[in-house]
């Protein structure tokens, strides 16, 4: 909520560009450390009440926020003080997931599917609101009223966390943690993990398969402006346009994870891969006809079927994993989402804007038959 609302704030002030540069990679850099916060985490002792610790810390730390925004004074140096207390909480944030994340697997057992299910659903809904509801208040009511309200929220997350904690710490007696933390153990231990990763090939395959589709997906809200700009359509401007494909996007990987526990339950993951790729040759078609209608169909039946696929895919991961590298082997697997769609998707984008939407449909095709004959020699999972 606090962050969109803070964007929208330092937008009105000389040094926009640098405070939102910083905004973004105080909100980036925690994700490309997540394979060293995760080796940590899975060093630690009474989990559940490091957690706590971590959760009030947070609450601290946005009041400090709201205490520099209450100053009155506002420059580039309130924006660094508030940028590097949120790497901070993020940070500890990350840490506190990947230590917890071994306990909520022992909770969720059998539901393993349907609880991530809805974990993702409403993470992605929460989300939504928490940005719609920052960008409306940052209309209505001050820039230190929304922090104060943020902080509630942190206040609101810690006494839910501290409600719990009797019975997540009767699961967390059943963990074991068979290595003490040295610094010789740690690396030996990410190391070990990392190999880990690799051995499960069936994951790396169904990750990297996926990858493409996933890339095209994120890549339609520059490439559709693009393709607008060219062929534009009467009485609908760029963001009506794109404001359609993200709450389609959106609402199909709702819809998803909320069905993924009770629809096509024996549908194997490289069939809902197959079909992701199918459906992506409909965004790719769309693009070479100047067909925004068929691109957008494409994009919703792409993100129903991800949502679909994801908590299934994260359960079998969870299942998969050592449970006393399920930390470092998390991060590893969050890593290599993040950083690889990324680069491919700036790929994509540069070869769109530099050459043309032809070229870079070309270098989509290229890497979408590679995963699709690659997901055609996979055995089902």
């Amino acid at each position: 909520m606090f962050y969109l609302a803070f964007i929208s704030y330092v937008s009105h002030f000389k040094f926009a560009p640098l405070a939102i540069f910083l905004i973004s990679l105080s909100e980036t850099i925690p994700h490309f450390l997540s394979i060293f916060i995760g080796t940590f985490a899975d060093f630690q002792k009474h989990r559940i009440r490091k957690a706590l610790i971590i959760s009030f810390t947070k609450v601290l730390l946005y009041s400090g926020v709201f205490l520099i925004l209450l100053h009155g004074h506002f420059s580039i140096t309130s924006v660094i003080l508030i940028c590097l207390i949120n790497f901070i909480s993020d940070s500890f944030g990350l840490f506190s997931g990947k230590m917890t994340v071994a306990i909520y697997t022992k909770i969720f057992k059998d539901d393993m599917v349907e609880a991530l299910g809805f974990v993702q659903a409403s993470n992605t809904v929460m989300h939504i609101l928490g940005n719609l509801i920052g960008a409306i208040l940052i209309g209505i009511i001050s820039i230190e009223s929304i922090a104060g309200i943020n902080v509630l929220t942190f206040l609101f997350a810690f006494i839910g966390l501290f409600s719990i904690r009797r019975n997540m710490e009767r699961y967390e007696a059943e963990l074991t943690i068979k290595k003490e933390f040295s610094r010789k153990n740690f690396w030996k231990h990410m190391i070990d993990s990392v190999k880990t990763l690799l051995k499960m090939q069936l994951v790396i395959k169904l990750i990297g398969t996926s990858m493409i589709v996933s890339v095209i997906l994120n890549a339609l809200s520059s490439l559709l402006p693009l393709l607008f700009i060219a062929f534009p359509i009467k009485g609908m401007n760029v963001a009506q346009l794109l404001s359609i494909n993200t709450i389609s996007v959106i609402l199909g990987m709702v819809l998803g994870n909320f069905l993924s526990p009770y629809v096509l339950k024996k549908t194997s993951l490289k069939t809902f891969v197959l079909f992701s790729q199918f459906f992506t040759v409909f965004i790719l078609v769309g693009i070479f006809f100047h067909n925004i209608p068929l691109i957008l169909f494409g994009g919703f039946v792409i993100a129903l079927i991800i949502g679909l696929k994801s908590p299934r895919f994260r359960a079998l991961v969870l299942k998969s994993i050592p449970e006393e590298s399920m930390g470092a082997i998390e991060s590893a697997i969050s890593l290599i989402d993040i950083t690889l769609p990324g680069l491919l998707t700036l790929a994509i984008i540069f070869l769109a804007t530099q050459f043309s939407l032809i070229v870079s449909s070309v270098f989509m095709i290229t890497f979408l038959v590679i995963a699709t004959l690659v997901t055609v020699r996979m055995e089902n999972f």
